[in-house]
């Protein structure tokens, strides 16, 4: 863990600390993103190696006017994922989004939901943008329902649109809107 004083702060949520992915995080996310338990719920499921993981974070430090990444970690300073705002389209003001908890440790423990209700505050509140799409697996109905909590609507389904673990998946297409999570935003504070 980091001292307090050393630390980088991006944002803060109230679990969670958004700051930028950094060249020491990478044995991490190569350890997440080889993991099938974790990649189950992502569109992919090749192995990636260290020189490619590299090469992700030195593209997102290249492209940050369009691909935002952040390391997510807990307030006590311990790295648990990344989340992003990918394709961010500065003329018709919307991204896609995504996220990964890693560290399966904090999973189910609200960690997802506050850097995703983190990130499209900054979204929404600094970058001004109109909307934020993501995709979902309907295998993955822990995530479908706390992208609903965040404000996310469903707009649409793409069947059988993934094989994962040995069977055809839908994907299921979300966005929220500024408009409409700006009320999800007001109970999120107060809760």
């Amino acid at each position: 863990m980091i001292e307090q004083k050393d630390r980088v702060v991006f944002r803060k949520g109230k679990k969670v600390i958004l700051r930028p992915v950094c060249e020491d995080d990478v044995g991490r996310c190569l350890i997440w993103i080889n993991d099938p338990e974790v990649t189950q719920f992502l569109a992919t499921n090749l192995p990636l190696f260290l020189e490619e993981e590299k090469e992700w974070l030195r593209k997102r430090h290249e492209n940050k006017d369009k691909d935002l990444a952040f390391a997510i970690e807990t307030i006590d300073g311990e790295h648990i994922g990344n989340v992003g705002l990918h394709r961010i389209s500065w003329i018709n003001r919307h991204a896609s989004f995504g996220i990964a908890i890693g560290n399966k440790e904090y999973w189910g423990d609200g960690y997802g939901a506050d850097a995703t209700m983190t990130i499209l505050e900054y979204a929404f509140n600094s970058l001004n943008l109109h909307k934020v799409s993501l995709s979902v697996l309907s295998s993955n109905p822990r995530g479908h329902k706390c992208y609903l909590k965040c404000g996310f609507v469903d707009e649409g389904c793409r069947k059988e649109q993934h094989f994962s673990n040995g069977q055809w998946v839908d994907e299921i297409m979300m966005s929220c809107f500024r408009e409409g999570w700006e009320a999800t935003w007001q109970k999120y504070q107060e809760s």
